[in-house]
């Protein structure tokens, strides 16, 4: 009996606000204090961008030899080839997105994702792709969805200024960052890992038009383990003798991450829930991309966001990831800014920006395409061929 819309819907709204708030957790654990940074926590962008790699590639592969009969299945090394660029694009805007997690909320992190809508629409007007805004009105709808990413990184930029503390925790203090300059670091990473995405999502449009959906997810996984694992060999290589201090507390320090995996059960299990969590929520969204309207599936991406809010404001009244006092050096505690404030209200009114304009865009394009599917049948012939291919382009897929 196959499962309802809303039950599929559900689940994915609650997969993808876990595979934002898992990564947070993860790297804002405090660490053993048998570690040489016993105060500091886990800042491991490159790792845990190497862990959604591995749950991609794992949850492709696993969804083409389930799926598709052997005949039909792709070959592993074309495959390769054709998403080894826009696997490496896409390995870098989780890498970009994670490092932003390092100094934000997950929860503006998610309600960010309206400046991507705003990037996708814009570079695919100007190279004529087919998800290009058609009309005043859906660039209106555009615009309102980017207001609300506005509202909700203005909210958090204004809130570090004025109160302290925000998401960056103890890596802004250990970079020298004041709170407000940790944010907008922070926002600044986002808003550039989601205009490399915005360019994966042209690439994979010229590049991958017949390609399956599921064998992207597997080739650009694989490429990016590949990648992150090079990225980990030179940064331990690299790693200074004295440790993690001042901007080296932003990137991965492989001697640390190992230290934290091995000094107690909290990162490996967060470790393991991440990759999950991905696995889960990537596969479950090629399941909406197929079954369900675009209306459910935008839903679930820009009102995760607001989930991922009360679950976070929620953490922070009980003491901060891993329970401890104040967002200082640990970071593993909740400064003010990470509480409901006066600016909580722009905040929320962001999330509700987000999420109508996504949902408005995505009702006025089911429309127009209806319309389009409906005007030739009057004139079509008797004898007409089906032209077989994706509805809806490309699989959409969380990084952080």
């Amino acid at each position: 009996m196959p499962l309802p819309t809303a039950a599929i819907t559900a689940g994915a709204l609650l997969l993808g606000s876990a595979a934002t708030l898992i990564p947070k957790a993860l790297l804002s654990w405090p660490s053993p204090p048998t570690c040489a940074e016993g105060g500091a926590t886990l800042h491991a962008p490159a790792f845990s961008a190497l862990i959604t790699c591995v749950a991609g590639a794992a949850g492709g592969a696993l969804g083409i030899f389930y799926l598709f009969p052997a005949a039909a299945r792709p070959a592993p090394l074309p495959l390769l080839r054709a998403t080894l660029v826009p696997g490496a694009l896409a390995f870098f805007s989780t890498l970009l997105q994670l490092g932003a997690l390092l100094l934000l909320p997950a929860a503006v992190l998610a309600g960010l994702r309206g400046a991507f809508i705003l990037f996708t629409a814009v570079l695919s007007a100007r190279r004529g792709l087919k998800d290009a805004p058609v009309g005043a009105r859906e660039w209106a709808a555009v615009g309102v969805a980017a207001g609300g990413a506005a509202l909700v990184g203005g909210a958090a930029a204004g809130a570090a200024a004025l109160y302290g503390g925000g998401g960056g925790g103890g890596v802004g203090a250990s970079m020298g960052l004041r709170p407000a300059a940790a944010t907008a670091l922070g926002l600044a990473l986002s808003l550039a890992g989601y205009g490399v995405a915005t360019v994966v999502v042209a690439v994979e449009q010229r590049l991958l038009g017949g390609t399956s959906k599921w064998g992207i997810l597997a080739g650009e996984g694989a490429a990016g383990v590949a990648l992150g694992a090079a990225a980990l060999g030179a940064l331990g290589a690299a790693r200074p003798a004295g440790g993690s201090g001042g901007a080296w507390a932003a990137l991965d320090d492989p001697e640390h991450t190992l230290c934290c995996l091995r000094g107690g059960p909290a990162h490996p299990l967060w470790a393991a829930a991440y990759g999950l969590s991905s696995l889960g929520f990537n596969a479950l969204l090629l399941v909406v991309a197929e079954r369900v309207g675009p209306n459910q599936r935008v839903f679930v991406f820009t009102a995760r966001g607001v989930l991922t809010w009360g679950v976070e404001l929620a953490v922070a009244y009980a003491g901060g990831w891993g329970g401890g006092g104040g967002g200082g050096e640990g970071g593993g505690g909740a400064g003010p800014a990470d509480k409901l404030h006066p600016l909580s209200a722009v905040e929320a009114a962001g999330y509700a920006a987000l999420v109508c304009g996504g949902l408005w865009r995505a009702s006025l394009v089911a429309a127009r395409e209806a319309a389009a599917a409906a005007a030739p049948e009057a004139a079509a012939p008797l004898l007409g061929s089906v032209q077989d291919g994706p509805v809806d382009g490309k699989p959409r897929k969380q990084s952080n």
